[in-house]
């Protein structure tokens, strides 16, 4: 989980997928919690696989901060859908997955 450290509401997260400023947008599959940081992605796709970078941005100073990049990868050997916090993501079709952002 993204445990963001005390601040004012003006943060706000944002999620880069494979290139700046390819912004993931949110939608039916796509949530970015602006509380916490994470995103959501429900029934992974192979559209969906890629590279994943958080931007964390101070709407009064336009400050900005990026995370380390974090791969997502699809499994289909259907092995048991697992979460890590290291150099890879891997996360299994029809699931909804995880991403934390840390600012």
């Amino acid at each position: 989980m993204c445990t963001p450290p005390p601040h004012s509401p003006e943060i706000m997260y944002s999620w880069v997928f494979n290139e700046f400023p390819s912004f993931v947008a949110e939608d039916s599959r796509r949530f970015i919690s602006q509380d916490t940081g994470n995103l959501y992605i429900s029934k992974v796709q192979p559209s969906d696989v890629g590279s994943y970078i958080c931007l964390v941005k101070n709407t009064v100073t336009n400050a900005r901060v990026l995370s380390p990049p974090t791969p997502l990868t699809l499994k289909t050997d259907g092995e048991a859908l697992s979460r890590t916090m290291g150099p890879d993501l891997y996360k299994c079709p029809r699931r909804t997955n995880l991403m934390d952002c840390i600012g």
